[in-house]
């Protein structure tokens, strides 16, 4: 507008010349900046759909990894209850063992018991019977001394 005024105030062809071509000048470079805005406003339309693009991409892989995690979880779920199982098996395995070596114990000192307690009714007949023996000898002894009274 400016040079609008200068131009037509001017007085010389010369003058107007230069001042059209200063207005040329100057409507060109508002013509590049308005082109450059166009294309800056292009390219952050473009970043901003990439943007949009990379947002998505990226809530999907949250998503992905939520449903990742949230099935590791149930696995560890599953596996430490099976732990828990298998532990508490083991433990009553254990237990039953436990039981069953007192109960083997038991029975081998009951047994040690049997045995020393036959041993001894077995050695008590013995014991009588060599008494009975020594008694026999004495009653031989006893008998033979009578005959050779007798006979002497």
């Amino acid at each position: 507008e400016e040079l609008k005024d200068q131009l037509e105030g001017a007085e010389n062809a010369e003058v107007a010349d230069a001042l059209r071509r200063k207005m040329d000048i100057e409507l060109q470079a508002a013509n590049d900046r308005v082109t450059q805005a166009e294309e800056l406003k292009a390219a952050a339309e473009d970043a901003k759909r990439a943007y949009a693009r990379q947002v998505e991409e990226l809530q999907a892989s949250v998503e992905d990894e939520a449903k990742l995690r949230a099935k590791a979880e149930a696995g560890k779920k599953k596996l430490e209850a099976e732990l828990a199982d298998l532990e508490a098996r083991l433990d009553e395995e254990a237990q039953k063992k436990k039981e069953a070596d007192k109960a083997k114990a038991l029975l081998k000192r009951e047994m040690k018991e049997a045995v020393a307690a036959a041993t001894e009714s077995a050695m008590i007949p013995s014991a009588e019977f060599r008494r009975l023996e020594a008694d026999l000898d004495e009653a031989r002894q006893a008998l033979e001394k009578e005959q050779l009274a007798r006979e002497g």
